[in-house]
């Protein structure tokens, strides 16, 4: 026989399963690092395939990142020549899986500003399946510029200046939180605690063990858990959360914090722990070689060089003890760079100097180096403070930052670092000119910087930096990217002074206008973006992405006046219900991702719709093509029964769904009004299977109880009370006298079928159906003789249908059409045995094209196919339309996974995805047939059930899909 053409368009991809994650965009808002393993913790699968990807440890901001995913079958074998597409952020790239069953693609994320250790999204699609997991970034949100003979601005490079703002290279798996340059190395200390360092190292002040110059960023091996770092002429020091101090580098004068004084000459080019100092909270150090501790308590230790009193203890001797200094209380900050002299900034706003004093920094009249701390007269109000260094070591310049965001500045001026217009020295603070918004503030080699509230860089004396280069007045300079900390070399070597400018970011968020979206509709989304300050970030270009298939209605888009930008996001019409579709926006910096939880159908649906059985809506119609139900399921069908006049699925999440006529309450909604549309049936949770019966449902729950509900007549109810079988239940009740149920099913007559656990098949209902021997109707369900060992019962018939362990098959009930094989058209209210049938895997019984006619149907475990009983409709798919009283092979038809008998019809689902149907199918295509027909199903069919209680011979098909 010629197969038919398929039914419906080809199929489109559907997806598995994904994980949720929201990843912030702000600065330092995600964790410092982000584990991942090399395999996600779940993979997507179906009944056929499965799919891994594989995320790399860690992805590049900018530059090609491999990226993979692996395609098996089920039981583990690769799947090669298959088409996969890798999505590593908004990035896609398709490829073909390899013999190992693995697609690799080389990616960029490109994008440069990704916050170091945020989380950036893989997915991989192959085979009607996604799956996702997460890297996290290797960045860096750091700006430079100025001098860089020494490789000290990290760019991997050395040489002349680097006149413009550039960022560094892409090397760090933390934010950058802080930084101290000597002028010829740099620290960078990260959140997660680690500290890195580039720059020149001829005294080992990299700390990686060796004393060979580095251009490119590394960690300093064996230092953890810092929250401060400082740099000295040669030396390195961090400051542990718990106190603790490191040093290395070189240890002239006491600098590296060693009491030994014998070790004070030597280069030590790995960290060393020198002194524990509980609550010590921020180190800072003169342009020379001490260093300050500010601790919590408001007080400041110092240690180091004694030259020009510059610790601030007028001992004029070195030391590498760390002692307070006296008369400095209610310190806030202790600035870094003020040439051999100390400067210090109290909560009341007052600033305080000590040591030297060459071009009057100290503002005292003199020029003389002052042994301990004392006020700078007239400054007052101050915010901040900074120092800087002229041409000599010995030369400093300072810095104020005041509340009213104007700058002032007093000491050395050779270059205009003061800012005022000249080059004279200054003895008294001046304001710098033309700034009156500044937020930070930054001295560094013969130059000074401030960050403005709009964003801008002011710079002015010697920068080295385009547009401003040289100038006695503040120049401004366009970052590019909002600016979170100024840091600047504040150590003299050769006068290289170097500039870093920690970034920060806009916040990027999407947000959908509900978190639950149907597939097949569009759901509008919202992209915001934000500055740090919480207001809007207008004008910001983002691009978007969504997985399994959902269609945005625009990928790109800019952020209008409130930093919003919207469109829309259609999930596939096959998503799986329950499943995600992940929309991710992206900017140039970071990345945020929304789920959006799918309400879908995969469920096709085909026949008479007269009650709404097919769910879809409307009623009164045929849907004699196959087409989806109204998607309108939180979870996947897993099973179907249907009476021909209503139909109940069960979701995987253990709810159960009705559509259809109500005029008995079997929707089981508390109502008696006809539904078009699938709705939850209330108070039933944890359900494991469903069945109908004439004019009612039947429930079981995982615990082995019973319910049911809508018409009672006869007992199907399953109620003792007989008073009750004539009125109408239309919410759920338990059937009592039964418990440790596996299984249920029934007949088209009013009879219930439950299995035990013990293979024990029980009935209750309609007299001489029972199988009990007696023609009496009972609510109570009691045992069927001889039916233990049982392993399935089928429904349809007008009687009892059941299959036992051993492969034989038993009927009861009517036989007008000899359905029961014995011979005769007998009734029989005990079970015989169907003889000529055996090794048999599944049965279903069937509703003939009239009221009192039936048929049944078995499926062999050789996928061969037997009927018996009524063949008006030409059910028993023999090529006529005589009756047999013994079963028959369904002609032309082999290779079958499971059947489904129905109202004068009969279908079957092949092991090669086709769904055979014979009788009065009034499929497109089919119709009525003698003999099997055959369609291709739109999409890849694991169950198929059909309406087996004869309502007006309304015949409907049901398809679940996977």
């Amino acid at each position: 026989m010629t197969d038919l053409e398929p039914l419906a368009d080809a199929a489109r991809v559907d997806r598995g399963i994904s994980r949720r994650a929201v990843v912030g965009a702000s600065l330092w808002s995600v964790p410092a690092i982000v584990a991942v393993t090399s395999t996600p913790a779940f993979a997507a699968s179906n009944s056929r395939y499965e799919l891994s990807v594989l995320p790399p440890a860690s992805v590049l901001a900018a530059g090609a990142t491999p990226v993979s995913g692996i395609l098996t079958t089920t039981a583990g074998q690769p799947v090669p020549g298959s088409a996969m597409t890798l999505t590593l952020g908004t990035v896609s790239s398709t490829g073909t899986t390899d013999g190992t069953g693995t697609c690799t693609k080389s990616m960029d994320l490109q994008r440069r500003w990704a916050t170091p250790g945020s989380s950036v999204s893989i997915t991989a699609l192959a085979n009607s399946l996604s799956d996702s997991a997460f890297s996290s970034v290797v960045g860096a949100n750091l700006l430079i510029g100025a001098d860089n003979w020494f490789g000290q601005l990290g760019t991997g490079q050395s040489g002349p200046q680097v006149p413009t703002l550039t960022q560094t290279s892409l090397m760090f798996p933390s934010p950058v939180v802080d930084v101290s340059a000597s002028g010829a190395h740099t620290l960078a200390l990260l959140a997660d605690g680690t500290v890195w360092s580039v720059g020149l190292n001829n005294c080992g002040q990299l700390g990686d063990g060796t004393f060979a110059n580095r251009t490119t960023w590394a960690v300093v091996p064996g230092v953890s858990n810092v929250i401060s770092v400082t740099t000295t002429i040669e030396g390195s020091i961090a400051l542990t959360a718990s106190g603790d101090v490191w040093a290395w580098g070189g240890g002239t004068n006491a600098q590296l914090g060693q009491d030994d004084a014998s070790k004070w000459g030597s280069n030590w080019p790995t960290p060393q722990k020198v002194k524990s100092l509980p609550g010590a909270k921020k180190l800072s150090s003169t342009a020379a070689r001490v260093v300050f501790v500010l601790m919590s308590d408001g007080t400041v230790k110092s240690w180091g060089e004694a030259f020009q009193f510059q610790r601030g203890d007028a001992d004029g001797s070195s030391r590498g003890t760390a002692a307070t200094i006296a008369g400095l209380t209610d310190v806030v900050q202790v600035a870094s760079g003020f040439g051999t002299s100390g400067l210090a900034l109290k909560s009341d706003g007052t600033v305080w100097a000590w040591g030297g004093n060459d071009v009057g920094q100290l503002c005292d009249g003199t020029t003389n180096a002052r042994a301990t701390p004392a006020p700078i007269p007239g400054l007052s109000d101050v915010k901040q403070i900074s120092g800087g260094l002229g041409a000599a070591f010995r030369k400093g310049t300072g810095f104020a930052l005041k509340n009213d965001r104007t700058v002032w500045a007093w000491g050395d001026n050779a270059y205009g670092q003061i800012g005022d217009g000249s080059t004279t020295n200054r003895s008294a603070p001046v304001q710098v000119s033309g700034i009156s918004n500044a937020t930070q503030i930054t001295g560094s080699i013969a130059s000074a910087y401030a960050l403005l509230a709009d964003g801008r860089l002011a710079a002015w004396g010697s920068t080295r930096l385009d547009p401003v280069w040289d100038t006695t007045t503040p120049g401004f300079v366009a970052t590019g990217r909002p600016v979170v900390e100024l840091r600047a070399s504040q150590h003299n070597t050769q006068r290289f002074n170097g500039l870093f400018l920690i970034t920060g970011s806009t916040t990027l968020s999407v947000s959908p206008a509900n978190q639950t979206v149907t597939a097949g509709t569009a759901a509008s989304i919202t992209v915001r973006e934000s500055t740090a300050a919480g207001s809007a970030a207008a004008g910001i270009d983002v691009q978007l992405v969504a997985t399994r298939d959902a269609v945005l209605g625009a990928s790109t888009g800019t952020t209008d006046a409130q930093g919003e930008f919207t469109t829309t996001v259609t999930p596939d019409a096959w998503t799986m219900p329950g499943d995600s579709v992940r929309v991710t926006v992206a900017d140039e910096a970071s990345e945020s991702t929304a789920d959006l939880k799918v309400t879908g159908a995969n469920l096709l649906v085909s026949g008479s719709n007269y009650f709404g059985i097919l769910g879809v809506g409307t009623n009164n119609n045929s849907e004699w093509k196959p087409r989806q139900t109204s998607p309108v399921f939180p979870s996947p069908v897993v099973e179907l029964d249907s009476s021909g006049a209503w139909a109940i699925a069960l979701l995987k999440d253990g709810t159960v769904w009705t559509t259809g006529g109500n005029f008995t309450g079997a929707l089981g909604d508390g109502t008696f009004t006809d539904r078009y549309v699938w709705g939850i049936v209330p108070g039933l949770t944890d359900i494991i299977d469903v069945t109908t019966t004439l004019e009612g449902c039947i429930a079981l729950t995982r615990s082995g109880d019973v319910y049911a509900w809508g018409g009672g007549l006869e007992g199907q109810l399953g109620q003792a009370d007989s008073s009750k079988w004539s009125s109408n239940w239309p919410t759920p009740m338990k059937i009592d006298g039964i418990s440790g149920v596996v299984k249920i099913a029934s007949s088209v007559s009013r009879v219930g079928y439950a299995l035990t656990g013990d293979g024990q098949a029980w009935a209750w209902g309609t007299g001489g159906r029972l199988g009990d021997g007696t023609d009496v109707t009972r609510g109570t369900p009691q045992p069927i003789p001889g039916m233990s060992n049982v392993v399935q019962m089928a429904s349809g018939m007008d009687g009892g249908l059941m299959l036992k362990g051993d492969g034989t098959v038993w009927a009861w009930g009517s036989n007008q059409n000899g359905q029961l094989c014995d011979g005769t058209t007998n009734f029989s209210n005990t079970p015989l045995q169907i003889t000529g049938l055996s090794d048999v895997k599944q049965l279903s019984g069937c509703n003939g094209d009239d009221w009192l006619s039936y048929n049944g149907m078995a499926l062999k475990n050789d996928g061969t196919v037997w009927t018996w009983g009524s063949n008006l409709a030409g059910q028993l798919g023999d090529g006529t339309t005589n009756d047999r009283h013994y079963p028959g092979q369904v002609l032309n038809l082999s290779g079958v996974q499971e059947i489904a008998g129905s109202i004068g019809a009969a279908y079957a689902l092949l092991n090669d995805g086709r769904v055979a149907a014979w009788g009065k199918t009034g499929i497109d295509g089919i119709g009525y047939r003698r003999t099997p027909g055959f369609f291709t199903p739109s999409r890849h069919v694991t169950k198929i059930r059909a309406s087996l209680h004869n309502w007006h011979t309304f015949r409907a098909l049901y398809m679940i899909t996977e």
